[in-house]
């Protein structure tokens, strides 16, 4: 499948750096994508998306300003790791109950493109909807791979989440780690480089 990538995030990390404007979609083909210590303000109904294909994309440690469904992933269904976002902040002015985490994105009806999004350890506005996932142009959330993993805040899932708050258990949290997801074939580790600020 043939798509057109928008300008993706960076394959180092992107220290203290902010990634802001009307439309900041991540558009990833077969590669790595690492964001840390990062202001990504996201004002639009544009999600991040990590393409068909072996796409990951990891925002560690970020603060995530959102007024809209935050990711449309399309992994790869042979794809175990797709998107992550762990150890920060989902920050919002929107009222409660607003929006979703995300919805599945098949480009082009892609049945292959099953999206993979694990939401841990993060603190959650109140903005968040209580049934936090999304169908998205005919296709279920229910046959994609979202999750949450020990989420705080007032938008995270109570003690006894609902039915519509898939919750990652401590065996497979175990593999869903930054490293797990930005571990490739060719021993590349984008977590551990530093890019210097310009």
């Amino acid at each position: 499948m043939e798509m057109s990538p928008t300008p993706p995030l960076p394959e180092t990390v992107g220290s203290a750096q902010d990634a802001a404007g009307p439309r900041d979609v991540a558009v990833l083909l077969g590669t790595g994508r690492h964001r840390a210590d990062t202001t990504i303000v996201h004002d639009t109904p544009a999600e991040y998306g990590a393409s068909t294909g072996s796409a990951t994309v990891v925002i560690a440690a970020s603060d995530v300003t959102a007024r809209h469904p935050i990711t449309a992933a399309s992994t790869w269904k042979g794809n175990p790791h797709g998107f992550l976002i762990t150890r920060g902040r989902v920050v919002s002015d929107a009222p409660d109950q607003t929006f979703h985490l995300g919805r599945p994105w098949h480009p082009g009806g892609e049945p292959d493109a099953v999206a993979q999004v694990l939401i841990r350890d993060t603190r959650l506005p109140a903005a968040v909807k209580s049934a936090p996932w999304t169908d998205m142009s005919g296709f279920p959330w229910q046959e994609a791979r979202f999750t949450e993993y020990r989420n705080t805040g007032p938008g995270a899932a109570g003690p006894d989440p609902a039915a519509g708050r898939p919750q990652m258990n401590e065996a497979d949290a175990a593999h869903h780690e930054v490293a797990d997801y930005l571990a490739g074939t060719d021993g590349r580790a984008p977590q551990q480089t530093r890019r210097r600020a310009s």
